[in-house]
């Protein structure tokens, strides 16, 4: 079932009074509501915002009740396969069981004379009416933002390989590569301003509930080695000392409450505080002396991109990087930006003593954080003039 908010509505009715033209569609842009609103208003003569979202419940074949309990039987299978457990759920795929139903849907916009979609996340985690609705159409050209933390960065990114497939031209958060002849560099939409004031917490810990790029579908911890790099962040949150952290959880959907009840139990006891799920990452990650992570993400490179002390624990056995984001993954552990293990990162923490400013500010570690904000994500000040 997908039902749409009164914000959706509205934003829905908006768009189409002030649009005169619908030749250029942005759909899932990676924008927050209120930058939405005003880049509508700039493009409302040659293009539209639509995500080709709306209210519509569907029946699945096969009851999907089912498919959970066959999961959950298998997930505690010794046999560590992600396909083999997913099976249940992945197969029949959900779409293809109601694929004329939803084709039905799709062709409410017909009326739309697209000519160019623009977009960050539609074709691959939004609804599926936007894929349907492209998978029935030749003569769109597709334009596509790169949006997370995986692009540019793992050896085999699915993923990635699939939207380069499909886009007519690719976006990406910095200089394109030379074997990147269809990508052109367009900015993150991140504002500097306040970047400076005065901070109001000492050190942020962002967590991922896994290193999820490459042991899950869409978030979802499904390998041993996923539960195992679970561990470690526990462990690191307990072994610290004498640091009062912040933490924001990676979400609050069920499927992650197991890590979440874990992650509480031990900030009781340590005296952590919290901010809500809800709270922008980016704006959180501003207010801050020091920013930690436990998984290589979006939010590692936009900490790195607007130039705020940062630490990355990850899983060296789980990650696979490209040849060159390694080469910076190698300078990063000479800085101690990056630790494979607990031990690593609380005795660097001990060892700079909250002194985060001297070791962020030595001139070799800033001019590799130039060169990597160069390639992989450069911040244009002026990113909504340009």
């Amino acid at each position: 079932r997908n039902k749409l908010s009164l914000r959706e509505w509205v934003m829905k009715l908006y768009f189409y009074l002030i649009s005169s033209s619908s030749r250029l569609v942005i759909s899932q842009p990676y924008l927050r509501w209120n930058e939405v609103i005003q880049m509508s208003w700039k493009i409302r003569k040659i293009g539209i915002f639509e995500n080709f979202n709306q209210d519509f419940h569907l029946y699945y074949e096969v009851d999907f009740a089912k498919r959970i309990e066959l999961f959950q039987n298998l997930a505690g299978n010794f046999h560590d396969n992600i396909f083999y457990k997913l099976l249940p759920i992945l197969l029949p795929s959900c779409y293809l069981e109601c694929y004329e139903d939803i084709e039905v849907l799709s062709k409410r916009f017909n009326s739309l004379n697209v000519k160019h979609l623009f977009t960050s996340t539609s074709l691959l985690y939004s609804n599926p009416v936007i894929r349907v609705y492209l998978s029935n159409r030749i003569n769109i050209e597709i334009h596509n933002r790169f949006h997370g933390g995986g692009y540019r960065i793992f050896k085999n990114y699915w993923s990635e390989r699939y939207e380069k497939s499909i886009s007519t031209k690719c976006y990406t958060f910095g200089n394109p590569f030379k074997e990147e002849d269809q990508s052109t560099f367009l900015s993150p939409n991140i504002s500097l301003k306040n970047i400076k004031k005065k901070k109001n917490i000492n050190v942020l810990v962002l967590l991922s509930s896994s290193p999820k790029y490459v042991t899950g579908f869409h978030g979802y911890p499904v390998s041993s080695r996923s539960r195992k790099w679970d561990r470690e962040t526990f462990n690191f949150l307990k072994e610290i000392q004498n640091i009062k952290l912040t933490i924001k959880l990676p979400t609050d959907l069920g499927w992650a409450n197991e890590f979440n009840n874990q992650i509480k139990k031990i900030a009781k006891c340590k005296g952590y505080d919290f901010v809500k799920t809800q709270n922008s990452g980016i704006e959180l990650i501003k207010k801050s002396n020091l920013v930690i992570f436990n998984a290589v993400g979006t939010g590692f490179l936009e900490s790195l991109g607007m130039n705020i002390p940062t630490i990355c624990i990850y899983d060296k056995d789980t990650y696979t990087f490209n040849e060159k984001f390694m080469n910076y993954v190698e300078k990063f552990k000479r800085h101690k930006i990056i630790h494979n293990s607990t031990n690593s990162i609380c005795s660097f923490l001990d060892e700079i003593n909250g002194d985060y400013k001297t070791w962020w500010s030595n001139e070799d570690l800033q001019k590799i954080l130039r060169e990597f904000q160069m390639d992989y994500y450069q911040i244009d000040i002026d990113w909504k003039k340009n």
